[in-house]
């Protein structure tokens, strides 16, 4: 299990779910199939308050800025609501 970002956004789109983002200056330098494979099928969300969700990952999306720094979104699975997620919560990849 690895730390992949802290949640800094999160919504919800009516044609693919919800949707976390966030930053890690540790993956700027990796190609947006390394992150996928470190993320996994899955996630576990650690909330400030120290509880834990595990949520399946239906997509990954990596945009890379003219500076270099990658932002990271993650399409979630069921079940889970854009009420049961808070913004600084820690994400930790599964692995592939």
């Amino acid at each position: 299990m690895q730390e992949v970002m802290n949640i800094l956004d999160k919504c919800k789109m009516s044609d693919i779910g919800v949707v976390i983002s966030g930053i890690n200056p540790e993956f700027d330098t990796l190609t947006k199939e390394q992150i996928e494979k470190l993320i996994g099928k899955s996630v576990i969300i650690r909330k400030p308050s120290g509880s834990e969700t595990k949520v399946k990952v239906n997509g990954v999306d990596v945009a890379h800025s003219l500076l270099g720094k990658s932002n990271i979104s993650i399409q979630l699975g069921d079940p889970i609501d854009l009420e049961d997620l808070e913004v600084n919560s820690t994400v930790y990849g599964t692995g592939s």
